[in-house]
């Protein structure tokens, strides 16, 4: 990112590699090191800003011992070569952090790193199970969210992992489409264009899915009370 003369504001990426083999730290530093050598900013290279995991510390660390070539040694020099380049931690993984946590202990969080297939006996156990622990809590407005969030995920599941059902799902927009039936009931759809959609299922490896996984949801609702 910077801004030119005429304070015009720019992007660019200078590289983007596909990474075989496994993510460790040293290994990345390799990688991010041939990127800059191949625009000759290697001598330049200040601050890196990357999330929390402990490669990505070690990454950090091993950029003062990347290999320089001798016509660099000069030029680090002069730029102070004891001095690594700063660290800089993504504002939005660490502030992300404390809110995972606290989601978690409330039991909203999802606990899959990758989508779920339905498991008909052992799925409806479990939403048996959570709305029984549901109905014994006093305060239930508060502590039903993980029930709901649960039947949600487990719907998303149960259509997603059928190709029939899932083409019956889509069938049902398609009716609905033709008969200019509103998918959604919420005010905050007004004006959006209904289109054939899937539901999605949140994973606890992206931030923001349980957030994507209630607005398809709030988009899709009439479809999913028809369905």
């Amino acid at each position: 990112y910077w801004i030119d003369d005429h304070w015009v504001w720019h992007e660019g990426m200078l590289g983007f590699p596909h990474i075989t083999g496994r993510h460790t730290g040293d290994h990345l530093a390799e990688i991010l090191f041939e990127i800059l050598q191949e625009f000759e900013i290697e001598c330049r290279l200040t601050a890196i800003t990357c999330d929390n995991a402990s490669n990505n510390k070690t990454l950090h660390n091993a950029i003062p011992d990347s290999e320089i070539g001798e016509d660099e040694e000069e030029a680090i020099a002069e730029h102070d070569r004891a001095s690594r380049p700063e660290r800089f931690p993504c504002f939005a993984h660490t502030a992300q952090l404390p809110l995972k946590a606290f989601f978690d202990r409330l039991g909203l969080c999802p606990t899959n790193d990758l989508s779920e297939y339905w498991d008909h006996e052992k799925d409806r156990q479990i939403l048996q199970r959570r709305r029984k622990q549901s109905k014994q809590i006093s305060r239930p407005q508060a502590d039903s969210m993980p029930y709901l969030l649960l039947k949600i995920r487990k719907l998303c599941v149960f259509i997603n992992s059928s190709s029939q059902r899932f083409e019956q799902f889509i069938h049902l927009q398609k009716e609905m489409l033709q008969k200019k039936e509103p998918f959604a009931k919420h005010r905050r759809w007004n004006g959006v264009q209904d289109r054939i959609l899937r539901v999605v299922q949140d994973v606890k490896t992206r931030w923001s899915s349980t957030t994507l996984m209630l607005d398809r949801f709030s988009r899709l609702q009439r479809v999913i009370e028809s369905y």
